[in-house]
């Protein structure tokens, strides 16, 4: 059995404050010259560009200048985060509970980035938490892949094709590899992904999201932390969940 782990960043992974926040609003204001407080916006689940062209057009921006715009944001985006994370208090940034274990017992398991950032911007927060090591960023599909996170599904997959077919050549090109794909977020909009194309969807209270919230979005599974998942049992249920099973909740 061959399984494909797809993991959100923010609020799955890692938590950087506002960091990201500050920054986006300090690119936009570059881009616009327009003033816009993305600390007070429901960033989650959405990825950069939907963020963004969301924002030029309720801030006035004519929509034949949105393509050039949001280019010249995403630019400006990871020096402007490089200096917010600098500058967020130390209690703000930390990994989440049980990821860095969750991800060191399971290394035999393959692992992928399913995120709004754009790639640029992923990186820089995986290597400021020391995460980088575990995840093959060619894996994975990011924010400026495609503006709809559903199609950042089967971006990620193909590429993870691409790379089980090179890493192991006897298999026939675009063959079906996976038994599973299994979506880690931390949002509604993350369990709306997963639906919509067809994975299934484990999500966790670390985000800004409440547990009561994120049932209300019926995901697959639901849990407190990654902590949990370390716990073989609570893996091996993820791991062998039918395709036709009815969404079930871990409380």
């Amino acid at each position: 059995m061959a399984y494909l782990l797809l993991f959100d960043v923010d609020g799955t992974l890692l938590r950087t404050g506002n960091a990201s926040r500050r920054a986006f609003s300090r690119a936009f204001e570059r881009a616009t010259k327009k003033k816009k407080d993305f600390t007070k916006l429901d960033l989650g689940g959405r990825t950069d560009q939907e963020i963004i062209e969301d924002v030029l057009a309720k801030t006035g921006v004519p929509e034949k200048e949105h393509e050039y715009k949001t280019k010249v944001i995403l630019s400006e985006l990871p020096d402007l985060l490089k200096e917010e994370l600098k500058r967020e208090p130390e209690e703000n940034k930390y990994v989440c509970p049980g990821v860095e274990r969750f991800l060191q017992i399971n290394s035999n398991l393959v692992y992928g980035l399913l995120t709004g950032n754009i790639r640029c911007t992923a990186e820089i927060k995986l290597r400021y938490f020391n995460l980088i090591q575990y995840f093959n960023l060619d894996i994975g599909a990011y924010g400026d892949d495609a503006k709809s996170r559903a199609e950042l599904v089967d971006i990620a997959i193909g590429r993870a094709i691409h790379y089980a077919v090179r890493k192991w050549f006897f298999l026939a090109y675009r063959s079906t590899i996976f038994d599973k794909v299994i979506l880690f977020g931390d949002t509604p909009r993350d369990v709306a992904c997963a639906r919509e194309t067809g994975v299934i969807s484990v999500v966790f209270p670390t985000g800004r999201y409440s547990k009561e919230e994120l049932k209300q979005a019926n995901p697959d599974f639901l849990f407190d932390s990654f902590e949990e998942l370390c716990k073989p049992e609570n893996l091996e249920e993820i791991l062998s969940k039918k395709e036709n099973e009815t969404a079930e909740e871990f409380i």
